[in-house]
């Protein structure tokens, strides 16, 4: 999922749906999680063309979906959410959710600029505690991808 190399094909089979690859990434929020080292397409996301430009905004022919697993970003992105990342978003952008790559595997966290420089890696869920990346340090961050949006499923 983190590298350089075309990622999403999105097609326009109807002229106002989108087609994003689903794949077999899982993004941690707590805990790493190694995924293996080339990801598989396993299904396809189809969206109103509109609603993704919208919604997601962003480089609609570089995002991919992929699935959260955890609960350090619980009140924002919950265990078992689906993931709309665009990898395009190869650096910090200002504050949001992005998809980054640690020695112990991906993860979905919140990155914020910090007054004293460097970068903020906070979880949402307030058990979790906030990391600080120093700026010289930063050029061992690896951002694979921004999160532009989550699908969350309630079951009744």
């Amino acid at each position: 999922m983190c590298n350089n190399k075309g990622c999403s094909k999105s097609d326009d089979p109807s002229g106002d749906h989108i087609r994003f690859e689903r794949l077999d990434v899982i993004a941690a929020l707590g805990d790493g999680y190694i995924n293996n080292e080339t990801a598989e397409v396993v299904d396809f996301v189809h969206v109103d063309k509109a609603w993704a430009r919208e919604k997601l905004g962003g480089n609609l022919s570089r995002i991919q979906v992929i699935t959260a697993r955890g609960d350090s970003m619980q009140g924002t992105i919950e265990d078992g959410d689906v993931l709309f990342v665009d990898t395009s978003v190869r650096s910090f952008e200002g504050e949001g959710v992005y998809l980054l790559s640690f020695a112990d595997g991906l993860k979905a966290k919140r990155l914020q600029a910090s007054v004293s420089g460097g970068l903020l890696v906070i979880s949402d869920n307030p058990l979790y505690r906030t990391e600080t990346i120093e700026n010289d340090k930063l050029e061992k961050l690896i951002i694979c991808g921004k999160v532009r949006g989550a699908w969350h499923l309630s079951g009744f």
